[in-house]
């Protein structure tokens, strides 16, 4: 045995290979301690993962290899060129990315990253498919990435890389005493310390180590091996120290083979540093080309970034300029309105004048109604539930301010009218629009495409010419990206030259894009529209406080007295009816200018209009000559219309024809060559120069004239009408009815025009209306009739005689007394329909009778709605009318019954009325029947109604037979009545049946076209009742039947059971379309596999699931189950959202699994080690009953708000449920520590179970909190809970202090709890405390809001 100093002459080559040893030694010391680490870190990475994924203990993968589990490109493993494929680690189909079949490779892949102290693990080295099997592979991922790649274990592993998977590794740094350090930082740990030794004798090129070298080595490595944490306790580790300290001190006794072996490993290492360099040198090479490609791949990438953001600069710079001169545009095109319609010219500001308009949302109800929802935003204008709408129409009738609320939007967008932004809230709405084109289509009669719109009325107006291909590139990149909103102002004025379209077309491409149309509602009738083409439908009746309106009006006039204007302008309005009229803005604003010049003034609308054509005359002439004989009353007092009454014959016989002509969309805006046939070219220059016609240039450089207002053409026309009276039954306004299909509306204001000329000609043009209108006729159609009485009234004509033969009365005082009944009584001989919806009073009664009698031979319609009390009936005969098609009589009245009705043509009868013995054998004609409760029914009287198709019988009768009446459609029939139903006749029309009524064996197998069926009752169904009915989609059965078969009814969608019914064995497998389902009857072994497209189920009473049942059922939603089944599965029903479970009812451990859009669970049934991780959309939970709950069971709930749980659930921690807002957990359950931390959002608390050392931090919401049973209070838990309100504890807690807690009303502790004194003196709204615990110095507030205290135990209370 020698010393090394025998080996070297040379002391400096001497310490050399000292060094070397020493190196040696201490690896040999610290190898067992990192080789028993890293197989620890194994088994724990193993285990969390299998546990996550609820894996066996054993399970591992065998297919993935490293390549498979990371992306490419990686940087500084692999790389793409360009876009070719990747030519080194993923060079091969086999060792492409993709995720691992059992998703094990990947976890373990996420667990070393996230143990890696930066966070890039050494993935070069290491093979994936021996994570499992060596616990190496996993320390080679902490090593350099180069020269370990080979290497098996340990015994393989030089110093330099234990070192590395020292500092890399997360895990260690709590086996040191020391922190551990960043390399290069100013204080060095002993782990980079002892690395820096390790590389500094690696590197040496001459051999040799200095004594003060040499000494730092021995001090480094001594000093990390003899560290107080781990290696000064570890057997190998101080034996290591041992024999550094004997080779420091040159005692160390080597054997001569040693010397040689540890000669030879420093040679080694000398010849593997050399090597080492070159492949360094190598790799130096082929990093400095991959960096070299990625750095041109990103340059390439910046570049292209730096083009986008340049194009997106410029796009942005020119979106903002094409933004600034749309503004500057509307400010000149749209900030300013006539206040005088007879005075266009004569503008104001916008913002001085408006006022907020009366705007509903017209939204269509089941029964095809319509519903008005009043707008109240801009939200409500433009949103169609949380969406924008794609398109909006805006109807509105004549001078009700459409133009003007269409040009406040524009103001609005632009911010230019500040003033009147508070007209609408949330006009943030209308800032998502990037741009707002506005289009006034009575300018664009020759364009159909709404870009070219834009092009030439908008871009090229704003834009100098060398600009507008910059500007049309713009505009066609904003219709492909932006969000914005096009106003199509007029559609009624618009029309299609190709007559292809309502409106004008809009691209695909403009999908973001929101129209917003103003229209007159005629228009909204065509056929081409259709709607689903309307998103949204408003409609707009003027302002809504028309006062306002005519109070800023006046204030334009000079006047210091503005209040007191208004005032007597009211009076002038109330005094001469004219409220209808003001309701109007445009008449309202043409009134206001009128009463505000002194103008004559007369309540009526013919008055106004002649005094609006008087003052528009004015502008030609100021020659005044009033008529001695007027054409007509309204014209007595002008004073310039008589010297050219020429003028108004011809402009009257123009508006006339163009406004009835063929083509209704050209009856506004007309040609020059279609104007010349009516005038002549000096009565168009007239025309125009008072403001009656209106001249407009289209872009064909042609002519468009239209009257300045609808309503104004519409006066012409009437005036034409008065004055020849045989135009009305001439060929052009019969054809006008005839050609449209609702024709009233446009014919509203005219009527009423002609009524207050020449009530000869309103009596001609109401008998020609009569004639043309449908049965049932509108309502419109009474109102106009009533509306032109009313006008001729005002025009002092006593008793107007006007043409109405279908009436509807609403109100009492309409049928008494008001135009409508005084119009009933000169038309009580033409009564073709009759309607009442009012209080019915013996004169009424009386009236009515009058119209049976003397109308017998044509009334045809009948409708009354009686409201009044029983005490109060009345009495009806119909006996005298033998022509009536369509009854309906509902209410408290009497109905005559009469076996002499002979109602041969009745087609529709409905009688929710008092009647008895009721015959209906003459009906031959009835189609449909509907009897109420108070009507009895003959037996034996519907035998001979072969035509009838629907029947509803809610009467008294012994019983009914429908035997004979095969054309019938639907039967709904209830009561004490016993019903004979199988017919030898096929019902094959027979679509849908509800019975509540005595029917026995009913069979319905001839009724083949059966969609519904609804049996309740004492009703007893055969067997094979169903048998046949492919057709059946609905059954709802609440009667009798003992085995009813299904399985023919393969369209069945809806089907509900309850009450004494069995069904089959296997009746649901050809039930493929069944969505609904609501079973309580029995049923032995019900399996619904076969039913895929279900998607509610509730089961109830005695019947019993196959396990199975709901196999491959992915569309089933909600479920409720109180019945038998065992092992039941729900996993393949992923759609779930709702589960209800009890009774007889075994669920599955995994049952759960998938259901990630399950929201509510409800279960008090049987399963063991329930496991809910997948179903992280949960929002409420509620267990009950024999179920056992796996601890971490809940952990990934975090959209969880409400838990119930009385079942068992050992370990159980809700931290992750930060959403919690109420927890209510009783029974076999033990909660973890810190169970409740962080949730900040939880409210109520309710715990009887077991929880040791309960903490509630973060829960700063807590408003309530009950806690029981084997629950210990964590000292200082309920500090800050600022909110809580309700305490009570029966559980243990050391030093309760609830100093922290000022807003307690109700305090009940008792049980092991000491109160900390002085505690509660602070707690000023206490209003309920009971203390049955142990307090020393209990000091009791001033609490003048206490009523119930109650204190017990070991207290000393001041």
């Amino acid at each position: 045995m020698t010393t090394l100093g025998e080996v070297f002459s040379d002391r400096e080559s001497a310490n050399w290979l000292k060094a070397w040893i020493a190196i040696d030694i201490a690896r040999t010391g610290i190898r067992i301690f990192v080789n028993e680490e890293i197989q620890n870190l194994q088994t724990r990475i193993l285990q969390k993962v299998r546990k996550k994924l609820n894996l066996q203990t054993d399970a591992v993968c065998a297919v993935c290899c490293t390549s498979n589990l990371l992306k490419c490109p990686t940087q500084g493993l692999c790389r793409r060129k360009w876009i070719q494929n990747c030519n080194t680690m993923h060079n091969t189909p086999e060792k492409q990315p993709r995720p691992c079949p059992m998703q094990i490779c990947d976890d373990i892949k996420d667990e070393i990253v996230g143990e890696h102290r930066h966070g890039r693990p050494s993935w070069k080295n290491t093979s994936a498919e021996r994570w499992a099997n060596n616990h190496w592979e996993i320390a080679k991922c902490f090593m350099p990435p180069d020269g370990y790649d080979k290497i098996t274990s340990i015994d393989d592993t030089d110093f330099n890389g234990i070192l590395s998977i020292l500092l890399n590794c997360k895990m260690f740094e709590s086996k040191f005493s020391f922190g551990i350090t960043p390399p290069n930082t100013s204080q060095q740990c002993l782990l980079n310390q002892a690395r820096d030794v390790c590389r500094h004798v690696r590197h040496l090129t001459t051999y040799k180590v200095t004594d003060v070298k040499l000494q730092e080595i021995f001090t480094t490595l001594t000093s990390l091996l003899s560290d107080s944490t781990y290696l000064a306790q570890q057997t190998d580790a101080q034996a290591a120290v041992h024999e550094l300290t004997q080779l420091q001190n040159d005692t160390l006794m080597i054997s001569l083979a040693e010397k040689v072996r540890h000669l030879q490993e420093a040679l080694r290492h000398v010849n593997h540093v050399t090597e080492e360099s070159v492949n360094e040198l190598n790799s130096c090479k082929d990093q400095c080309k991959l960096e070299l490609e990625e750095c041109t791949q990103r340059c390439m990438k910046l570049l292209k970034e730096t083009s986008e953001k340049a194009d997106q600069s410029n796009y942005d710079q020119a979106l903002a300029d094409l933004k600034e001169r749309l503004v500057n545009h509307y400010k000149k095109t749209v900030a300013h309105v006539p206040v005088n319609p007879l005075m266009p010219a004569h503008v104001k500001p916008l913002t001085d004048i408006y006022v907020k308009p009366k705007l509903h949302k017209l939204e269509r109800e089941i029964d095809n109604t319509q519903r008005k929802v009043e707008i109240c935003s801009y939200k409500d204008v433009f949103y169609k539930g949380k969406t924008f709408a794609t398109q909006i129409f805006l109807q509105g009738e004549a001078g009700t301010g459409k133009t003007t609320f269409a040009a406040k939007l524009v103001l609005d967008w632009c911010n230019t009218s500040p003033s009147i932004i508070d007209v609408y809230p949330n006009v943030e709405t209308l800032r998502e629009f990037v741009c707002v084109f506005h289009l006034r289509l009575t300018d664009l009669q020759d364009e159909r495409k709404v870009l070219k719109m834009i092009k030439n009325h908008i871009i090229n107006m704003i834009y100098e010419e060398e600009e507008l291909n910059d500007a049309y590139s713009l505009l066609r990149t904003i219709l492909k990206k932006e969000k914005c909103l096009v106003i199509e102002d007029g559609m009624d004025e618009w029309s299609d030259k190709m007559g292809q379209v309502a409106y004008p077309v809009m691209i695909n491409c403009q999908h973001q894009w929101t129209v917003f149309i103003t229209t007159r509602p005629w228009k909204l009738t065509d056929e081409r529209i259709r709607n689903v083409d309307i998103d949204l439908l408003l409609e707009l009746n003027g302002v809504v406080n028309p006062y306002l309106l005519s109070h800023k009006i006046l204030g334009f006039f000079e006047n210091n007295l503005l209040y007191i204007e208004n005032q007597e302008f009211k009076r002038y309005i109330r005094n001469n009816k004219l409220d209808e009229v003001i309701l109007s803005p445009m008449l309202l604003a043409l009134c206001v200018c009128l009463w505000k010049d002194n103008t004559y003034k007369i309540g009526s609308s013919c008055d106004i209009y002649a005094t609006m054509l008087d003052s528009l005359f004015k502008k030609v002439h100021n020659n005044v000559d009033y008529f001695e004989t007027p054409p007509f009353r309204c014209f007595l007092n002008t004073k310039y219309i008589k010297l050219h009454i020429e003028d108004v014959n011809a402009l009257s016989r123009a508006a006339f024809y163009l406004l009835f002509a063929r083509e209704k969309e050209n009856s506004l805006v007309f040609s020059d060559r279609e104007l010349l046939n009516y005038i002549s070219n000096e009565q168009t220059l007239f025309a125009l120069k008072a403001g009656i016609l209106s001249e407009r240039k289209t872009s064909s450089l042609t002519h468009t004239y239209s009257f300045i207002h609808k309503s104004v053409q519409e006066f012409f026309a009437a005036y034409f009408i008065a004055g020849n009276i045989s135009v009305i039954n001439y060929q052009i306004l019969p054809e006008y009815l005839i050609r449209y299909p609702n024709p009233y509306a446009d014919l509203s204001q005219v009527f009423k025009f002609v009524c207050g000329m020449n009530t000869d000609a309103g009596y001609e043009l109401s008998c020609l209306i009569d004639r043309h209108c449908p049965l049932p006729a509108p309502r419109l159609l009474q109102d106009i009739v009533v509306a032109g009485y009313k006008e001729a009234q005002t025009n002092m004509v006593v008793d107007c005689g006007l043409r109405l033969s279908h009436f509807n009365f609403v109100d009492q005082e309409e049928t008494v007394d008001g135009a409508l009944a005084r119009i009933f009584m000169r038309n009580i001989h033409n009564v073709r329909s009759l309607s009442a919806f009012c209080y019915i009073s013996p004169e009424i009664v009386d009236i009515i009778s009058d119209a049976f009698h003397l109308s017998a031979e044509i009334l045809t319609h009948l409708t009354i709605y009686v409201d009044v009390d029983v005490e109060d009936c009345q009495t009806l005969d119909l006996s005298s009318c033998h022509n009536l098609e369509s009854i309906s009589i509902t209410g408290n009245v009497f109905l005559v019954p009469s076996k002499q009705y002979v109602l041969q043509t009745l087609k529709y009868l409905n009688l929710h009325c008092f009647c008895e013995c009721l015959d209906l054998s003459n009906c031959h004609s009835l189609e449909t029947l509907s009897l109420g409760e108070h009507v009895t029914l003959m037996p034996d009287r519907l035998c001979e109604l072969t035509k009838l198709k629907k029947i509803t019988i809610h009467c008294n009768c012994d019983f009914v037979d429908l035997s004979v009446c095969s054309k019938l459609e639907a039967v709904e029939i209830k009561g004490t009545i016993t019903v004979i139903l199988n017919a030898p006749c096929c019902f094959r029309h027979l679509k849908h049946i509800a019975l509540t009524c005595s029917v026995d064996n009913l069979d319905l197998t001839s009724c083949r076209n059966l969609e519904t069926v609804f049996l309740r009752g004492n009703v007893t169904l055969c067997q094979t009742a169903l048998l046949g009915l492919d057709d059946l989609q609905r059954i709802s059965l609440l009667c009798n039947c003992d085995g009813i078969v299904l399985s023919s009814c393969r369209n069945l969608q809806y089907i509900v059971i309850v009450g004494d019914v069995s069904i089959l064995p296997n009746q649901f497998q050809e039930l493929t379309y069944l969505k609904h389902l609501m079973l309580c009857c029995n049923s032995d072994m019900l399996d619904l596999s076969y039913c895929r497209r279900l998607e509610a189920v509730f089961i109830k009473g005695n019947v019993t699931l196959f396990p199975n049942s709901f196999t491959g059922c992915s569309n089933l939603q909600r479920i409720k189950l109180l019945c038998n089944c065992s092992k039941l599965d729900l996993s393949s029903c992923v759609n779930l959202e709702t589960i209800y479970i009890s009774g007889k009812v075994n669920v599955l451990p995994n049952s759960m699994h998938n259901l990630n859009k399950l929201k509510k669970l409800k279960l008090v049934c049987d399963c063991e080690r329930l496991d809910l991780i997948d179903c992280y959309c949960l929002e409420t939970v509620d267990i009950r009953g024999d179920v056992t709950l796996l601890p971490n069971a809940i952990d990934a709930l975090t959209n969880l708000k409400r838990i119930k749980l009385m079942c068992k659930c050992d370990g159980l921690d809700l931290s992750s449920c930060s959403k919690l807002e109420a927890i209510f957990i009783k029974g076999e359950v033990s909660l973890l520590p810190h169970a409740l931390v962080n949730l900040h959002h939880l409210r109520r608390l309710s715990l009887n179970c077991k929880s040791d050392g309960l903490a509630l931090p973060s829960c700063y919401s807590l408003r309530t909190i009950y806690l029981d049973g084997e629950v210990t209070l964590e000292r200082g838990t309920v500090l800050d809970l600022l909110e809580l309100k309700n305490l009570t504890l029966r559980c243990r807690c050391d030093m309760l202090d609830l100093a922290r807690c000022p807003n307690l009303e109700t305090l009940d502790v008792s049980g092991k709890v000491n109160l900390v004194a002085g505690s509660i003196v602070n707690q000023q709204h206490l209003k309920y405390l009971s203390l049955r615990c142990n307090c020393d110095e209990l000091i009791f507030p001033l609490l003048g809001s206490m009523k119930t205290s109650l204190i017990r135990g070991k207290t000393n209370h001041q």
